[in-house]
């Protein structure tokens, strides 16, 4: 049973350190009481109703030094409770020490996030003096998301682990994985070789070696299994994209065949050609069996237009399908394939570009023009929020950054990013419902890995607090002092 708390803040005789406890996202119910706990480095930890395995699991996110203990004793007590929402967690620090409790492990690790910030500002020098408070929380939005493009620039499974963990610390909960486009197939495939050489390795065609540079490579299935056992441990759900039927220079580069005829430069796959509607259906099916996820992200953005509008084979099929343009043709496509995958016990996502054309029942829509979503609403669909010019991680974010930026890429300021609201005005209460919350993509045309964070940093953690606080309890001015005292320890964790 879901409980609503407004936020209170009792400051009662609240010592300086208690009044610049700083926590993001800020959670929507904290209680200040006068006085403060101390506590050694080498504090000790008890655990309720846990399995060992997770036990030791949620120990080792505890920040600092720490001893490990099974008996009732502990001065850090995590506690699995009967009932509660799925993601919520209660944080109480008195004289007797720290509670965590929670209906679930994933709220367990929430509760948990909010306390490593704690002990990170409450550090002193043989210890910590954390002051009395007494914490309610839970999430806004169930899907809080980052995406990372890993087509253009190739992470190391190392950096996208302490990206998991970091999300973790901000309550982050979905991991968009854009994995394949013109630049490089990231995933290995055992059925299609030609998808890794040479489509995984665009900038060294020919060249079958190890790539020494992040333009080149993919993640063996063993390297995914990796991550996604790693992503599991932490409750963030993985989502891989593969996006069809445009964006595919590095696929058609490996299997030309599976173009238009007389289109050999085009980017997307023929919207006719039967032998690569197969061969469409069985990349998913690989994927499916690899990442074994609910959702899977199939693009279907930015078709190159006229193509398929001057092939043969996609105007025979269109002539016999009585359809009137290229649209409606994608979204038969999309469609099909749409189909298949559902019927292997996934759901789709997809970029909002076939609203007009009409969604397939069951398909997610992720919005990243503006109005897009709202259309979506109207239209009964589930969605994603992502609308660039207030989501787009690889935006700038000042008039200095914008020198070295594309001309056409707007500012995205952490002003703007923190004050959109996903609850666009004028919804009905059943529109509502059908937000499932928000996402931050960031692609990586000119982002290495040692990049990644001095580009999303303050924004991601604004996109945490706008997806997980109430609309009352946000408030930038003290997000701005909170990100300040917490920044390093996010440097800590991510770089």
């Amino acid at each position: 049973m879901k409980i609503l708390f407004s936020t209170v803040m009792l400051f009662f005789g609240l010592t300086k350190q208690a009044q610049n406890l700083n926590i993001i996202p800020q959670p929507n119910s904290v209680e200040f009481k006068k006085g403060s706990l101390n506590l050694s480095e080498n504090f000790s930890i008890s655990t309720k109703g846990i399995e060992k395995d997770v036990s030791a699991f949620l120990i080792g996110q505890i920040h600092g030094n720490k001893t490990s203990i099974s008996n009732k004793k502990g001065q850090l007590k995590l506690e699995l409770i009967a009932k509660g929402e799925e993601e919520a967690y209660q944080l109480n620090i008195n004289k007797r020490g720290i509670t965590i409790r929670s209906a679930s492990k994933k709220g367990l690790l929430n509760g948990i996030a909010s306390l490593n910030q704690i002990l990170f500002q409450s550090k002193k020098e043989n210890g910590y003096t954390i002051p009395y408070v007494k914490i309610y929380d839970y999430p806004a939005y169930s899907y809080r998301g980052f995406m990372l493009d890993a087509s253009r620039h190739i992470q190391s499974v190392e950096k996208v682990k302490k990206i998991l963990d970091f999300m973790v610390s901000i309550k982050l909960n979905v991991f968009h994985w854009h994995l394949t486009d013109n630049e490089g197939w990231r995933i290995e495939s055992k059925k299609f070789p030609r998808l890794n050489y040479p489509g995984s390795y665009m900038k060294l065609v020919g060249a079958f070696g190890k790539a020494n540079d992040e333009l080149n490579g993919y993640y063996t299935v063993v390297q995914i299994q990796e991550i996604l056992k790693y992503a599991a441990e932490r409750h963030i759900e993985v989502i891989p994209e593969i996006d069809i039927p445009g964006h595919n220079w590095a696929a058609l580069t490996a299997y030309p065949e599976y173009r238009c005829p007389n289109h050999p430069g085009s980017n997307a796959f023929c919207g006719a050609r039967e032998e690569g509607i197969v061969f469409v259906k069985e990349i998913f099916e690989e994927v499916i069996s690899i990442f074994k996820s609910k959702y899977i992200h199939i693009g279907g953005d930015e078709r190159k237009k006229g193509i398929w509008q001057t092939c043969p084979l996609d105007q025979a099929k269109m002539k016999k399908l009585g359809l009137e343009s290229e649209d409606d043709l994608q979204n038969h496509y999309l469609n099909e394939i749409t189909q298949y995958i559902h019927g292997k016990g996934v759901t789709t996502i997809a970029w909002a570009e076939n609203l007009e054309e009409g969604i397939p029942n069951g398909q997610i829509t992720q919005s990243w023009h503006e109005g897009e979503g709202v259309e979506a609403l109207k239209k009964g669909h589930k969605i994603i929020v992502s609308d660039h010019a207030k989501c787009y991680l690889d935006y700038p974010e000042n008039e200095e950054e914008k020198e070295t930026k594309p001309g056409w890429m707007p500012i995205l300021t952490v002003e703007k990013l923190y004050n959109f609201d996903f609850n666009y005005p004028g919804l009905t209460k059943e529109q509502e419902s059908l937000i499932m919350g928000g996402e931050c993509p960031l692609w990586t045309e000119q982002i290495l890995e040692k990049d990644i964070y001095p580009q999303i940093n303050q924004r991601i953690e604004a996109h945490a607090e706008r997806s997980w606080s109430t609309v009352e309890n946000k408030d930038l001015k003290r997000f701005r002092i909170a990100y300040q005292e917490l920044k390093r320890y996010f440097e800590s964790i991510i770089e």
